[in-house]
């Protein structure tokens, strides 16, 4: 649970080079479920302050969190902005030589079916890029499974158009293992994240950062608004067959001899970023595996593939029965001592005995 601290308990700190320390009761409400703190400051720019007590159901176990607000005195540029980025201009009186408030955007590559709050992480399609995820930033969530490589990427843009205007980040505290690479260019920075979840990261993990401007010698520095992803690592599924009309059969299949029969098989992942296969464990003689397909469906599958059984039974082969036994199986993913996952799933054949009709007095030819 969470709940805002009393404002009576908020002290005004001495001004420092950052700018003046505020305090009033400007914290306008608070989400208990989620601490989603909705912040209202009415004393004007400056560094505010904020106190929360976060607890345990009934308010036992209770610590205070405290954190500070930097409020920045801004103008919306509606020429410059456009709908996933929204340009601020900064006030010269506090940022002389300073124009913009850097804009920060996230990308990754998430599910195309994705609706909602939550997504999950998959690959790129091939040759593809990104795309912009800003959207499903904090409160929403990304999921993603152990022993797959998670890409996460930040973009920082400056709008002033200045030789001396770099973009940097401010990070804070990232999963044990996540790797950050920061490349610049002109007014613009991108920090790239990557991560490779394992069996002791099961859980729900946040990654934090700012871009931050820098200009010529003594030019205020300004920061973006804070984008936080939140990751929900949870542990790597097994393979299923998509059974069903069309899809995997599950009924037997009855072959007659001399003609070819084709068994198709789908089988997908949940992990969106693991790879499927299928295969035979034993063909009957004659029979074999088709050429592997990637599975296009309706896009719910987004780790899917599909092979074709194909048979045509010998006239020696009549009144053979028995189960075909076909497997999906992942990838192992990176994790040391990880196996991929089996899943098996069987179908009934039998192939058709020569049927004869004669008639009273003839003879078999």
């Amino acid at each position: 649970n969470f709940s805002a601290g009393a404002v009576g308990s908020v002290r005004t700190a001495e001004p420092d080079d950052t700018g003046t320390m505020l305090w009033e009761n400007a914290v306008a409400s608070v989400d208990a479920s989620s601490g989603f703190v909705t912040f209202n400051p009415t004393g004007g720019a400056g560094l505010y302050q904020v106190t929360m007590q976060v607890s345990l159901a009934g308010g036992v176990a209770s610590i205070p969190v405290d954190f500070l607000v930097h409020v920045l005195d801004t103008l919306y540029d509606p020429a410059s902005s456009n709908p996933t980025s929204p340009a601020y201009t900064l006030s010269q009186a506090t940022f002389a030589g300073n124009t913009y408030v850097p804009i920060l955007r996230v990308f990754g590559s998430v599910e195309p079916s994705a609706r909602g709050c939550s997504a999950r992480l998959t690959r790129p399609p091939p040759g593809g890029l990104p795309t912009d995820i800003t959207a499903l930033a904090h409160p929403c969530s990304l999921t993603t499974y152990t022993g797959s490589e998670v890409r996460l990427r930040f973009d920082g843009l400056d709008l002033q158009e200045a030789n001396t205007t770099q973009v940097g980040f401010s990070v804070g505290p990232v999963p044990v293992g996540m790797k950050l690479a920061v490349a610049r260019a002109d007014r613009f920075g991108a920090l790239d994240a990557t991560w490779t979840p394992c069996a002791r990261d099961v859980g729900s993990h946040v990654v934090c950062a700012a871009a931050v401007d820098k200009h010529a010698a003594g030019v205020p520095v300004a920061a973006s608004e804070m984008k936080c992803v939140n990751l929900a690592v949870l542990d790597d599924p097994a393979p299923e067959f998509v059974l069903g009309a069309g899809l995997t059969r599950v009924e037997g299949v009855v072959l007659t001899m001399g003609r070819e029969a084709r068994v198709r098989l789908v089988a997908h992942d949940h992990n969106c970023l693991d790879d499927v296969a299928i295969s035979a464990e034993r063909l009957p003689r004659g029979a074999r595996m088709l050429a592997a397909a990637r599975f296009v469906g309706d896009g719910s599958m987004c780790s899917a593939a599909e092979r074709s059984f194909a048979w045509t039974p010998s006239h020696d082969q009549g009144g053979w029965e028995g189960e075909v036994c076909f497997s999906a199986t992942d990838s192992h993913g990176a994790c040391a001592g990880a196996a991929a996952h089996v899943t098996r799933h069987c179908v009934g054949m039998r192939v058709r005995r020569c049927v004869y009709a004669m008639q009273q007095d003839q003879q078999l030819q």
